[in-house]
């Protein structure tokens, strides 16, 4: 393993390189579009750059008040225009339920993005390795 820290305009992503997965913790700021757009980039490119497909996510920021639709909407279609379709999402928001997500979730996974949300990083990590032989929703 080794340990990468990306300094973002308003964030941290600290990135944990496994063999099998890459494991992202986004802390320092508070959760907005832009801050979530400007997050998933920086995570695209180190997606990119090594070629590991199986993502644990983190997010540990201030939570979102009150998140309308279309903030869900634009996140995911960023993502669908990065590339994540061919990738596979364990996500574990640190300061919020997943209730506060499950739109994002249905979203992404509509939109061909095999993503799970959970409650905790253990149950994250476990469904990413024993589940990563499953197959990948097909991207449209």
């Amino acid at each position: 393993m080794s340990r990468e820290r990306v300094l973002g305009e308003g964030f941290e992503l600290e990135v944990d390189v496994f063999t099998d997965h890459l494991r992202f913790r986004v802390f320092g700021g508070a959760d907005s579009l832009a801050l979530s757009l400007a997050y998933w980039t920086a995570i695209w490119a180190l997606v990119e750059r090594t070629g590991i497909t199986n993502l644990l996510v983190l997010e540990d920021l201030e939570p979102f008040p009150d998140a309308e639709p279309s903030v869900f909407e634009a996140a995911v279609a960023h993502l669908v225009k990065l590339g994540f379709c061919r990738t596979r999402i364990a996500f574990v928001d640190l300061k919020e339920e997943t209730q506060a997500n499950e739109y994002g979730l249905l979203l992404s996974n509509e939109q061909g993005i095999a993503m799970m949300m959970f409650s905790n990083e253990q149950y994250a990590e476990r469904w990413l390795r024993f589940g990563a032989d499953a197959p990948l929703p097909s991207s449209r």
